[in-house]
This record gives structure tokens, sequence and C-alpha cells, in this order.
């Protein structure tokens, strides 16, 4: 289950709850969310996980350095990316699926990666 903590904040907050991690201790992810309206952006580890994209131009999107286990959802959010692709790539010698770089050219279409020994499309 999921919940939209709204909050002051410029950044919206998702909660997820689900199991428990040890008897008691319910589990609770909490999804911080980032609006992106520049041509070119950074993901960071300890801040980000959904990004949403709104650009009037093609935009480069780089993934972060990672640890194992860490996902990223990139989406296009202005319903343009056939006409502004979203390129995205990875950080230093890091490659996604084998590739140097993959782009997002459908419209309101989104990718989630995952790191495991290079990133990975889920």
């Amino acid at each position: 289950m999921y919940l939209n903590a709204n909050t002051s904040s410029t950044v919206p907050l998702w909660i997820e709850f689900g199991p428990t991690a040890a008897i008691g201790t319910p589990y609770i992810g909490i999804y911080n969310t980032n609006y992106i309206t520049s041509s070119t952006y950074t993901i960071s580890n300890t801040t980000d996980y959904y990004v949403g994209v709104n650009c009037a131009t093609s935009s480069t999107i780089t993934l972060p350095y990672a640890n194992t286990g860490m996902a990223f959802v990139i989406k296009d959010e202005s319903g343009a990316a056939v006409s502004n692709p979203i390129t995205i790539n990875p950080s230093g010698s890091d490659k996604i699926d084998g590739q140097t770089s993959v782009i997002l050219n459908i419209n309101y279409g989104s990718l989630t990666f995952i790191y495991r020994n290079g990133w990975r499309i889920i």
C-alpha cells in the first residue's frame, strides 16, 4: 500500500507499507519524487527515487554510482518524449544492460532501473 505524504516540502514523498521486517516491526519505505524541467539532471542516490521529466527540449538524465539494490524510476511527464527524447546515462564506466545509454522516447513512458553489477532495466 502506498500513501502520499503531502508535506509542505517542495519534494512530495510516497510511503510504502508492507510486510513486517521482523516480528512486530512493519516495513516502511519512503520514496522521494522529483520534478525536472531542466535539460540535464543527475539523480541523487540519497534524495531521489522517482524522477518526473517535463522539459521543453530533449534532456539527459545521469544515473548515480550506486550500491546493489538501489532503484530509480524515470518518467516522461510532459507527454512529449517522441519529439523531446530523454537520454539516460550511467555514471563512469557503469552500463545499462550492457549499453552506454538508453533513450526514453515513448510519450508518457517510464523506465525503472535497479543496480546489480551495473544498471538493469526492469
